[in-house]
C-alpha cells in the first residue's frame, strides 16, 4: 500500500525545474508529471529514487483546457486530492518584437500563460473545497525586467507574475487556505 497521502502536479516534469522539481519530492509527494512528450516524463520517472510514492504521467497539451481537465480527472481518480499544483510548464521564442509570427505568439501564449490560466482554474475550487493546498506558479526573471528579442515571452512571464499576485490576494479575500508562490529564476539550463 501506497505509504503517502500527499499528491502534488508538476507541469514541465520532463525536463529542467520541473524534473529537479519531482526528483525532489519523490519521496514526499504521489506525483503526477504533465509534459508534452511522454518519453521526457519517463525519464524523469526513472531518475527519481523513492519506492514508496507513485507516480501518474500525463501528456499534455497544456494550453488546452480540456487536456487540463483530463488531468485532473486523472488526478482525481488516482489520488483524490492535490496537495500542491506547480504551473512549470514553459517555451520560448526569440526575435524582434515585430517578427514574431502569430503561430509564435498563440504557442508560447498558450504553454505560459493560458496552461497556468488553466491550472489555476481547474485545480483551485479542488484546494479551496478540501480546505488546504499550494500553487507555485514559475513566471520568470522577465516577468519584472525585460530583455531585448524576448517580447512574447517576456510578456507572457509578466503575466504571470500579475495572476499570482492577484490570486493570492482573491485567496485571501475568501478565506481560503490556499497559498500561492511565484518563482521567478533567471537563466536555467533546460529544453525551453
Amino acid at each position: 500500500m501506497n505509504a503517502i497521502t500527499k499528491t502534488a502536479i508538476i507541469t514541465g516534469g520532463g525536463s529542467g525545474i520541473g524534473r529537479a522539481a519531482a526528483i525532489a519530492l519523490s519521496d514526499a509527494y504521489n506525483l503526477v508529471l504533465v509534459g508534452r512528450r511522454i518519453e521526457t516524463l519517463q525519464a524523469t520517472a526513472e531518475e527519481m529514487s523513492s519506492t514508496i510514492s507513485s507516480t501518474l504521467l500525463v501528456p499534455a497539451d497544456l494550453s488546452n483546457p480540456d487536456a487540463i481537465g483530463e488531468v485532473f480527472r486523472q488526478t482525481q481518480d488516482q489520488f483524490g486530492r492535490l496537495d500542491v499544483l506547480f504551473n512549470n510548464a514553459g517555451v520560448s521564442v526569440g526575435g524582434a518584437a515585430w517578427e514574431n509570427t502569430v503561430d509564435d505568439w498563440e504557442w508560447v501564449m498558450g504553454v505560459n500563460l493560458y496552461g497556468v490560466v488553466w491550472g489555476v482554474k481547474t485545480f483551485t475550487p479542488m484546494m479551496i473545497a478540501q480546505g488546504e493546498g499550494h500553487i507555485v506558479n514559475t513566471a520568470s526573471a522577465a516577468g519584472w525586467v525585460n530583455g531585448p528579442n524576448m517580447s512574447v515571452y517576456n510578456v507572457t512571464k509578466h503575466s504571470v507574475v500579475a495572476l499570482s499576485e492577484t490570486l493570492a490576494l482573491d485567496l485571501r479575500d475568501a478565506g481560503a487556505n490556499v497559498g500561492v508562490t511565484c518563482l521567478c529564476p533567471a537563466f536555467f539550463p533546460t529544453g525551453i
